[in-house]
């Protein structure tokens, strides 16, 4: 398990990343439209940091269980307008 530290740091650098691929990909869609190949390729490298990052980020325990938390809790929602 990594400390808070390496989370933090790893979780910022992946963000500014998503940042900055997510601004590419609205680049090359103004440019060439949601079918150009060059776009899907965008959009799955921004997919692998997406995932990248939620993986750090549930993979800290302190999130974990906030994530179990706010499962549970949506569950109960969802029981409840049932």
């Amino acid at each position: 398990m990594m400390n808070s530290f390496e989370f933090n740091s790893n979780s910022e650098y992946i963000k500014c990343r998503i940042e900055e691929e997510r601004d590419g990909l609205n680049e090359l869609v103004m440019k060439y439209g949601f079918r150009d190949v060059r776009v899907l390729k965008q959009s799955m490298e921004l997919d692998k940091l997406i995932n990248s990052y939620n993986k750090a980020r549930y993979n800290d325990s302190r999130y974990t269980k906030k994530l179990t938390v706010e499962s549970s809790r949506l569950l109960e929602e969802i029981r409840y307008r049932a």
